[in-house]
């Protein structure tokens, strides 16, 4: 089973660490309630081929560098083969009202970490997938 591991920014989300690889464009939240994938234009990805990397690794200029956009279908090469991919993204919320989120990855999904980062300089991780027991989701 694969590994995610999700870096959620938003327009009250600063993360600060990304010099060398621009993220991509922040996908923008129109609405309070809905359902919507995040266009592949609006995120990147990093494969963790050896499953070693931590949320520092992938913040360092050397590591951030090499993210890049979905290039799966392009490539032939798809998610098999390799256990963990970090994925990050922006979200900018276009209402007037303070949102909450549900992110969810894929139901294949052993285990995936969500990263955020905010301008307060408060960091949260949580975690969730079909190896994580609910009461810790």
């Amino acid at each position: 089973m694969m590994k995610f591991k999700w870096f959620l920014l938003s327009f009250f989300f600063t993360f600060i660490g990304f010099a060398q690889q621009p993220f991509a464009p922040a996908h923008i939240i129109n609405t309070d309630s809905t359902s919507t994938k995040i266009p592949d234009a609006n995120w990147q990805m990093l494969e963790d081929k050896e499953a070693k990397w931590t949320i520092q690794d992938v913040q360092s200029p050397n590591i951030s560098a090499k993210f890049h956009l979905n290039n799966t279908k392009q490539t032939g090469v798809g998610f098999s083969g390799i256990k963990t991919y970090w994925q990050r993204f922006k979200l900018k919320n276009s209402t007037d009202k303070e949102l909450k989120l549900i992110l969810s990855q894929t139901q294949l999904a052993d285990k995936y970490d969500t990263y955020t980062f905010r301008s307060n300089g408060k960091t949260e991780h949580f975690l969730s997938g079909i190896a994580v027991p609910y009461s810790k989701r």
